[in-house]
């Protein structure tokens, strides 16, 4: 292997070892957003009882609203305009 290529790989592994791993909570908040926008057609702002999403706790419902992801109104969560926008796009944030 040529001494450039050797660097230029080597290069590329140090910046995708210093890229920060998704937490389980962005992970899971993540997959939140992805649900609420298959759900009712990706239209934003249509409610849903947070009680009855599989999976969903505190911690992933409070992570995705600090973002602006979803809106929560008591026990009722719907998606956000921003966050219909993330769930349409590629990979992570």
């Amino acid at each position: 292997m040529h001494v450039a290529n050797r660097d230029r790989i080597a290069g590329k592994l140090a910046t995708l070892t210093r890229l920060p791993m998704a937490s389980e909570t962005e992970t899971l908040a993540l997959h939140l957003v992805r649900a609420l926008n298959d759900a009712p057609d990706g239209r934003p702002m249509q409610w849903r009882m947070i009680e009855h999403l599989d999976g969903v706790t505190a911690d992933v419902v409070e992570f995705a609203a600090a973002r602006g992801w979803v809106q929560v109104e008591g026990s009722h969560i719907a998606l956000t305009e921003a966050g219909r926008q993330l769930a349409k796009g590629p990979g992570r944030i």
